[in-house]
């Protein structure tokens, strides 16, 4: 339908500017990707009462299909439970579903991969997390928002904060997380090891053959730095523990 209606537009001379558009986008964004939509959308009388242009299209009256009885109870107790509207509902539960959806998984996705190439440390998604059961991220994020506004440091929350994002390339927005880059080099290095493998040659001796990189028997160099007085240090070390706190012990006692 989008394609005729630009069509006989543009046959008309009909030249839509910018503000146009930024307005109908509004609009979608207040009616369909919104909480104030999904309260909205929970009555009858709240889509009544909206402004004009923010009411949804009514379509026709929901009938819920006819199901049969299930006699089986072990197949009920299998099956999982439904919910099931109070009494007098007079929302609409699919729509409701979908403005949640956007409103808590697509807009704010956009919105944090903007400001995270941005280099925008600010987002701390405590209540999404809350609301989904998400325990450990919440309490990971309660515990941070804490540590940032009564116990630590202006210094060492900066440090902190400007450490979270990382931006290897010195670009205007090409910031990325950590953790983001850590798999980026795991993959890379997934890349390496497939690439080896599949590497004819890598199973042949080749003389010169080198990559520019030696790797080293680990084994047989931790049994040398051991010999060559790792041990003995580990041992004296423990050993001056022992006798401190043997001397703490005697003076306790004395």
């Amino acid at each position: 339908e989008i394609v005729p209606y630009f069509n006989d537009l543009s046959q008309s001379n009909q030249v839509l500017n910018l503000g146009w558009f930024l307005e109908k986008a509004e609009c979608i964004v207040d009616r369909y990707m919104s909480l104030n939509a999904f309260e909205q959308a929970l009555s009858a009388e709240a889509n009544e009462s909206a402004p004009d242009p923010l009411k949804f299209p009514v379509g026709d009256p929901y009938s819920p299909p006819v199901t049969s009885c299930m006699n089986n109870s072990s197949a009920k107790e299998l099956a999982p439970s439904a919910h099931e509207e109070q009494k007098g509902f007079t929302g609409n539960r699919v729509l409701t579903n979908s403005i949640l959806f956007k409103t808590t998984v697509y807009s704010w996705w956009i919105e944090a991969s903007y400001a995270i190439p941005k280099g925008d440390i600010g987002w701390l998604f405590i209540f999404i997390f809350a609301g989904s059961g998400n325990s450990n991220y919440t309490n990971l994020l309660l515990e941070m928002y804490c540590l940032f506004c009564y116990e630590s440091s202006k210094n060492l929350k900066d440090a902190i904060w400007n450490n979270w994002l990382v931006n290897v390339t010195g670009e205007l927005g090409k910031w990325i997380p950590n953790d983001l880059l850590q798999e980026h080099y795991n993959q890379w290095f997934e890349d390496l090891l497939l690439a080896m493998y599949f590497d004819k040659c890598i199973h042949l001796f080749c003389f010169g053959h080198s990559m520019g990189f030696a790797a080293l028997n680990l084994f047989n160099h931790g049994c040398c730095k051991l010999m060559e007085g790792g041990l003995q240090n580990l041992l004296d070390k423990h050993t001056l523990r022992v006798e401190i706190l043997q001397e703490m012990e005697d003076e306790r006692k004395a």
